[in-house]
C-alpha cells in the first residue's frame, strides 16, 4: 500500500528481525522541523537513490550505503522524519536498541545488519546511551566503537542500506 511501511526488531535473543506493525507513514509535510533539514536530508537520499550514484560507488569500490546521525532533545522530531522517510521512500523500518544481553556484541550488531529485509533503513535508537567520550562501551554490552563502525560500512552488507543512529546528544 501507499505510504504504508512495516516495522521489524531485532530479537537478540533469538537473533532475527522480528515483524512487529505495519504503519501508515505521516508526510514530511507535516513533520515539524526547519524546512532546510528536511530538504537537505530528502535532496541526499534523492541523489543517493539514483542509479548513476550506484554506477559510481561500484566503480570506485565504495561500499553502497548511506548512514546519519539524528540529534536533539526528546521529541525534536527525530522518530517522526525516520518514520515519515520510510514511507516516502517504501522502506522496511528496521530499529535496534541497545540491549543488556551479553549476546548483543560487534559479531551480532553485523550480523544484524548484514540480515536486515531488503530495502530497509536501520536504526540505532540512542547510539549516544553506548558509549562515553572516549568511545568505551558505557553498558554490560560487548560491542566496541570499533565493531560499530565495522558493522555500519561492512563490505559484505547489502548494497543501498540506509543507517540512521539517533541521539539526545550531538557530541
Amino acid at each position: 500500500k501507499e505510504n504504508v511501511f512495516t516495522i521489524y526488531r531485532w530479537n537478540v535473543r533469538h537473533t532475527y528481525w522480528e515483524h512487529v506493525a505495519r504503519k501508515s507513514a505521516r508526510s514530511i509535510d507535516s513533520v515539524v522541523l526547519p524546512s532546510a533539514t528536511k530538504d537537505k536530508i530528502i535532496d541526499d537520499l534523492n541523489k543517493f537513490l539514483t542509479v548513476p550514484t550506484y554506477e559510481f560507488y561500484v566503480e570506485h569500490g565504495i561500499p553502497y550505503k548511506r548512514s546519519y546521525l539524528f540529534y536533539g532533545e526528546p521529541g525534536a522530531g527525530k522518530t517522526s522524519l525516520i518514520q515519515a522517510l520510510a514511507g516516502k521512500y517504501k522502506r522496511n523500518l528496521c530499529i535496534m536498541q541497545p540491549t543488556t544481553s551479553k549476546n548483543f556484541n560487534d559479531d551480532s550488531l553485523a550480523n544484524a545488519i548484514k540480515s536486515a529485509p531488503r530495502r530497509s533503513i536501520i536504526v540505532l535508537e540512542d547510539v549516544d546511551a553506548l558509549f562515553d567520550k572516549n568511545r568505551k562501551c558505557q553498558t554490560k554490552l560487548s560491542i566496541t566503537f570499533s565493531g560499530l563502525l565495522n558493522a555500519l560500512d561492512g563490505i559484505a552488507n547489502p548494497d543501498g542500506q540506509i543507517f540512521i543512529m539517533t541521539s539526545n546528544f550531538r557530541g
